[in-house]
């Protein structure tokens, strides 16, 4: 039985342990995440203002990909007025939204005529 224990408690991490093991992964998580993720961010969304960009993002099938839209989604934040003072082209906001919500809007980004009407309409 003694042997038992000793297996049993060197199998299991003493409640400290998971918890340092824990801070250790969530630490790693947070190294990888870019110090200038806020910028890249910024630079992105303000992106999806030109329907030259989108076009471009249809055409590489990003507009396809299920976790390039989930990623949209997860843009979305940026509509929170701390974070939308930071933004100089607002109409990228139309954009992210239509990009989201809007399948046939997606598919017809692959074609020129449709990337120029967008233009035009800004």
């Amino acid at each position: 039985q003694k042997s038992t224990k000793m297996t049993s408690s060197t199998t299991t991490p003493p409640p400290t342990a998971a918890l340092d093991s824990s801070k250790n992964n969530i630490n790693r998580q947070l190294s990888n995440i870019p110090k200038n993720r806020f910028e890249l961010e910024l630079e992105f969304i303000q992106s999806l203002a030109s329907p030259r960009y989108l076009h471009h993002l249809a055409n590489q099938n990003y507009l396809r990909d299920e976790s390039f839209l989930q990623f949209l989604q997860y843009l979305k934040y940026w509509k929170q007025p701390q974070y939308a003072k930071y933004i100089t082209y607002p109409h990228c906001f139309f954009f992210l939204d239509l990009l989201c919500d809007n399948e046939t809007f997606r598919n017809e980004l692959v074609n020129v005529d449709f990337q120029n009407f967008v233009h035009q309409q800004q």
